[in-house]
């Protein structure tokens, strides 16, 4: 069993994810899961809005429907980054998708831990 560092797949270089969706269905990919019904990655979320008023974001974790969907988290305005996910298992190729109630306020970065059974 191993613990493996990584960046979020829907990142590049690392770099913070620019939330621009306001719907679930044109959700933001912030990170695929690995392709395997046995290794998992863990993910850290944080949060940071960029606007001067409250947005909610929403995460779709494994799909945007309903039961998948965890939300409305309120981001608070020009405020640090706040965690939004710490530890959360995915896996098997599944999606966590992000949308806003503004476009392009809020940045998601973080980070993945890669378990491999």
């Amino acid at each position: 069993m191993a613990l493996t560092p990584g960046i979020l797949s829907g990142s590049t270089h690392g770099k913070p994810i620019d939330v621009t969706s306001t719907t679930s269905g044109a959700a933001d990919t912030i990170h695929t899961g690995v392709a395997s019904a046995t290794n998992i990655d863990f993910l850290w979320l944080d949060a940071t809005n960029d606007s001067a008023a409250d947005v909610d974001l929403y995460l779709g974790w494994g799909g945007v429907s309903a039961a998948e969907t965890i939300g409305p988290i309120t981001i608070p305005a020009s405020g640090g980054p706040q965690r939004v996910a710490e530890r959360w298992p995915i896996r098997n190729s599944q999606l966590v998708k992000a949308w806003a109630s503004s476009a392009s306020d809020i940045k998601i970065t973080g980070y993945k831990q890669a378990y491999t059974a």
